[in-house]
Parts: C-alpha cells; sequence; structure tokens
C-alpha cells in the first residue's frame, strides 16, 4: 500500500490538542491531516519541508519558526462563552511563511475587551479559583484555561467557514 503524505500537518501543544482534533475531523473527506504534538514534531522536524503545508497551535513552535513571517491580526465578533446577553472579540493572529501558519489568540487582549466584571471574575479565577475549586487536578482543565480554550475554539470556526479555509491551507 503506497503511503500518501498529508496535505496538512496540524501541530498541538497541551492546551490545543482538542482544537487540532476537531481541525482534523472538520477537514476530514477534503484534506488528509495529520495531527500531532510539538514533541512529536520537534523529533522529526528534519523529515518536513517549506512545502509541507503545517499549521501550528503551539505558541512556542510559532514564535520559533514563524517570528520572521508575516502577521495579520484579526477581531472574531461573538458570545462570550456562548452566553446571549455578553458580546466580545476575540483578538487573534494568523502567522504566515511560505506554507507554514500558525493560529495564536492574544488572551489578554482578548479578556481587556470584556465587560469589567468579566475581567474581574477571569482573574479571580486565574489567580485563586483554580487553585481553590481543582488543587490536586491538571492546569490543564482549569476554569481559566477553559475561558482560554472557548477564545480558540472561536478562532478555529472562525478559519473552517469556507471563505477562510484557504487563509489556513495555501495553494
Amino acid at each position: 500500500m503506497e503511503k500518501k503524505s498529508p496535505d496538512l500537518v496540524i501541530v498541538y501543544d497541551k492546551y490545543t490538542e482538542k482544537m487540532a482534533n476537531g481541525i482534523s475531523g472538520k477537514l476530514a473527506g477534503t484534506y488528509t491531516c495529520l495531527v500531532q504534538s510539538d514533541k512529536v514534531f520537534e523529533s522529526n522536524k528534519n523529515s518536513y519541508t517549506n512545502n509541507n503545508r503545517i499549521l501550528f497551535l503551539a505558541e512556542d513552535l510559532i514564535s520559533q519558526y514563524l517570528s520572521m513571517g508575516e502577521v495579520t491580526n484579526y477581531a472574531i465578533d461573538g458570545n462570550y462563552l456562548e452566553l446571549e446577553d455578553i458580546k466580545n472579540k476575540v483578538y487573534t493572529c494568523l502567522y504566515s511563511l511560505g506554507k507554514w501558519r500558525g493560529i495564536k489568540v492574544d488572551v489578554e487582549k482578548t479578556i481587556k475587551a470584556l465587560p469589567k466584571i468579566e475581567i474581574r471574575a477571569y482573574y479571580q479565577l486565574k489567580y485563586f479559583g483554580d487553585f481553590l475549586l481543582f488543587p490536586f487536578s491538571y492546569r490543564k482543565n482549569s476554569m481559566s484555561k477553559r475561558i482560554e480554550n472557548s477564545f480558540y475554539e472561536r478562532t478555529v470556526g472562525f478559519f473552517l467557514k469556507n471563505e477562510n479555509i484557504k487563509l489556513i491551507i495555501p495553494d
């Protein structure tokens, strides 16, 4: 059986694994995707060329590999945590260098754009609540990380719209 190379390699870190799997699932049938962790990518980085389409969701690798590329800023409208009455913008950067792309949410800027009471609630969760509510759980399961992941989910949803897919998968 002939081994087919993927159309897109999606690289995630421990916080963005869910989004990477979501992108792969949404693109199934149209594109062949390979989803791998940042550690696996680092161990195999010599096997990739600039002709491979790679989408980084890992912030460390974005700064390492795409720092010399173009950065396009987006402000994505939506509802905060899917609440009807609280609207907010998610500030996102799309990094591009050749066929390599990176998606990074500017969490601090996004949080600062929330209403003041929501900002206060987020920081209370981040610095106090997570340790009181989840003292023995992993940091990725904390309430503040769940809020940040909702920002990533909205960003991924934006880039997976038919008119925006070509932004993350270049020709």
